[in-house]
This record gives structure tokens, sequence and C-alpha cells, in this order.
């Protein structure tokens, strides 16, 4: 609903509150902010000028217009104890916790005087502006290189990293069905492109990281939820595992994020797979805002980061984020807490502030652009001999269908024969601990298995080469 600039003042208020709760555009919240400024140049009675400029106060707030917002709100709080609120979220979005805080507890102390109730959801508001603060007492020192503005519609293909770091890929390109096809644009694919890591909602609705290993014969094996020892509640995304196979990041909304998307770290242990609980990165990487999609190609020495924290949502570009190049550090190095501009800092206001003196970064700025991000992987799935000369290592390289059949069945058996290994290791201990004979049984049962496999991958393996011989 417009409002009409005709109507008397009382009317104007009431009618505020039903348009900014209808509104659903920067148009729709500047034509309520219009009528209302308008209305206040009438000089209304003392009651109403303030419950006008708390309404004006909301639609600024709506607009990103933070400094008109926070005059209109301060003017409002005799009236209004959400104008305190609001004046909490803007300090928050302003990086000055300390007064995010103060607000808060002003608003308490407003509802409490009025006899409200206090919001439930405003203690997580609080919690956040809590642990902002702290993060700011620890804002991570790195060398920004370059930062690029982007459409958010597939971001992540701009960032420009070594075959070694692995690929951030389309999700159209998926290699596994899941049940909704997964979420948020991407998914990660290892150098090798033998283990993927993506988006999916799980069956309460959240958005969970899945991943999935390619098989010896090719398939994938069946999609497992990624889990990190707790019960999350929140909406995970944007995953990039380290070359290490241990070292994931990822962005995640709920617990433990200050506002919006927050980058994450979990490790993976490279023999039970497990993984241990999440920890906020902090900042500069981290911003009332959102930030994703952090990786990092360590053959480069080169970092990469995405938020929207430069983005207004009263912008009419918002679809745009800034991807920023950076230098990572060997190990973590913090500001000095009482640098006057760690705020600075912290909101990458100018990314060139952090340059060391008369440094140079033109050298690695011109490797990034010489990466060839359209470089082909190739995948070693096995080795197989086929000649003195030709040995192949994929299933692209058989050229009949037969050979490339009896290579699976080839492959299976061997894997069959490594498990028949172990198990004949482990009863070879175990009797040598406590002898007896059904232990004995069991070891002669195995080695006829082992011997009957073995006749049986020499045959395939025979057979291969005839397969293949046919073509030459």
């Amino acid at each position: 609903m417009i409002l009409s600039a005709t109507s008397v003042s009382a009317s104007v208020v009431d009618d505020a509150k039903a348009s900014i709760n209808a509104a659903q555009t920067p148009q729709d919240y500047q034509a309520v902010l219009t009528t209302l400024q308008n209305e206040l140049k009438r000089k209304p009675k003392p009651n109403t000028a303030i419950d006008l400029k708390y309404w004006a106060g909301v639609a600024c707030f709506h607009l990103d217009r933070y400094d008109e917002a926070a005059e209109y709100f301060e003017a409002a709080t005799s009236r209004h104890a959400d104008a305190y609120r609001y004046l909490g979220k803007i300090s928050f979005a302003d990086y000055d916790f300390e007064s995010a805080l103060e607000a808060y507890d002003e608003y308490q102390e407003a509802l409490k005087k009025a006899k409200k109730s206090v919001p439930e959801d405003l203690e997580a508001e609080v919690d956040m502006a809590n642990s902002a603060q702290s993060m700011l007492d620890r804002v991570e020192s790195i060398v920004v290189i370059d930062s690029i503005s982007v459409p958010y519609e597939k971001f992540f293909s701009h960032y420009r990293m070594a075959l070694s770091a692995g690929r951030l890929r389309s999700l159209d390109e998926l290699p596994v069905k899941t049940p909704d096809g997964g979420v948020e644009q991407m998914y990660y694919a290892n150098e090798n492109n033998d283990f993927i890591l993506w988006a999916d909602v799980d069956s309460a609705l959240n958005t969970r990281l899945y991943e999935a290993s390619r098989l010896n014969d090719g398939t994938w094996h069946e999609p497992v939820m990624v889990d990190f020892g707790d019960d999350r509640s929140n909406h995970d995304a944007y995953p990039f595992m380290m070359s290490d196979g241990s070292t994931l990041y990822f962005a995640s909304q709920g617990e433990g994020s200050i506002g919006g998307y927050d980058i994450f770290c979990s490790n993976r242990d490279s023999q039970t797979h497990e993984y241990m609980s999440p920890l906020n990165v902090g900042m500069p990487y981290n911003s009332p805002y959102n930030d994703f999609m952090l990786a990092i190609d360590e053959e480069n020495g080169i970092g990469w980061w995405a938020t929207d924290r430069h983005t207004p949502t009263g912008d009419s570009d918002q679809s745009t984020v800034t991807i920023y190049v950076f230098i990572p550090n060997d190990v973590r190095v913090n500001r000095n807490i009482d640098d006057p501009d760690i705020v600075s800092y912290a909101k990458m206001t100018d990314y060139m502030m952090t340059w060391e003196e008369d440094a140079d970064y033109s050298e690695i700025l011109q490797t990034i652009s010489e990466i060839d991000v359209d470089q082909k992987v190739v995948v070693t799935e096995f080795e197989f001999p086929i000649s003195s000369e030709v040995v192949y290592r994929n299933y692209d390289d058989f050229k009949t269908h037969e050979g490339t059949e009896l290579m699976r069945d080839y492959l299976e058996k061997t894997e069959a024969l490594t498990d028949l290994t172990e198990q004949l290791s482990k009863l070879r201990k175990s009797y040598h601990s406590n002898p007896s004979a059904a232990v004995v049984e069991e070891i002669k049962s195995v080695k006829a298995q082992m011997q009957s496999l073995r006749e049986e991958i020499k045959e395939i393996r025979n057979n291969i080469y005839k397969a293949e011989k046919s073509t030459r």
C-alpha cells in the first residue's frame, strides 16, 4: 500500500506501519520514507513526530541508509523501545560491537519499564555481538593482493587455482544422484577427481555437506553426510578441502556465525574419515554479512574468499560479491588489538592497507593470470601394462568394450584378494597369540580362496591382453 501525501499525520503513522510490513523492494521502502519525510515537514504534534521518525528510521534501515536511520531512531527511543534494538543492529553492522551490546541492554531495560517481554530471538543477536567483539580482538594479519567484484551467480568460477588445489565446479555437473540435486551453486572435486563435496538438504530440511568417493570401477560410492559430531541445525555449504585431504573449509549460517554465512574450518581424520568440531576462522574473513567459499592454492601460495559485505541490500546491484585474493599465512598471526585501524582491517575497507611497505605483488598476480583453469584432469584409475611400451591408466584407454568389462572384473577380484590377504594376516596374528584348531581351519579356508582368486585374476588378465591385442 502506497501512502497518500494528503493523509493526516496520525493516519500516516498507521499507514506507515502497514506499508513497511508489506514492503518487498527498495522502491517500496523509499515510497514510504518519502511520504513520512513530507509529513514531518508539516511539523506535526511532538508524539506524532516521534512516531513518524521511528517508522522513517525503519524505512532507512531497510534501505541500508544506517546513518539516517540512527538519527531517526535516537529521536524515537522515548516512545519506541524497538528503536534501541535497531540502534544495536546498526552499531553491529558498523563493527561497533560494544555500542551494539549497550543498545541491546537499553532495549531490554525499556521493555522492562514498559512491562513487555523480551523477544526470544534477541539472545541470538546478543550472542553474535559478543562473538564478534571477541573476533575483533584477534583479527588475522594477512596481505590481500587483489579484489574482484563479480556477479554472485557462479562467482567461484573466478577463482584461478592450480589443478593440485582441486576444482570448484558447477552443481549441474555433479556426478552422483542426490534427492534434491544439491544446493548453493557448486561442488568441490579433488585433483584426481575421485573425492567430491557438496551441499544438500537432510531429512530435517537443514542444508548439510555430503561427500562421495569414486571406486576403482569408476562408479561413485553412495553419498555420505558429513558428520561434525554435533546436532547441527545450521545451513552448511561452499566446501573446499585442502590438498592434504584433511583440512576442510566451508560456509555455515546459524550457530557460531556472526551474520549470514561465516567461514568455518574442520579437520578430517585420514584413517577414520571422522570430522572434528568446526571452528569459526574469524576476521577479516568473516563479517556481519555473508562470507563464503574460502579456498587455498598451496602450489602458488594464494588464497581466495568471497563476501557480500560491500554490497548493501538496498543497492540496485545486489547480486554482486567481492572476491579477495590473499597470501595465506603458514602460522596465524593476529594484528595488535590496540591498532587504531583494526576495524578497517577487519572490514577490509581498503585491501591495499594490508600491503607491506614497498612490496611488489605484480609477479604473483601475473602467475595467477596465467593459470589454466580449463586444464583437463588426467585421472589415474589404475596401472595395467598392456605391453612393454603401453600402460593403461583409465577406462578411456581401452579400445574394446570387452576389455573394459574385463578390467572392471579384474579390479573387483584384485580388491577382494587384498581383503583376503589382510584377513589372513589378522588370522595369523590371532593364532600366534592364541593357537586353536578353529583358527587353523579359517587360515586354510582363506588361503584356498586366495589361490582360487589368483587363478581367476590370471585368466582375466590374459583375456584382457587378447581382447586389446585384436585392435592392434
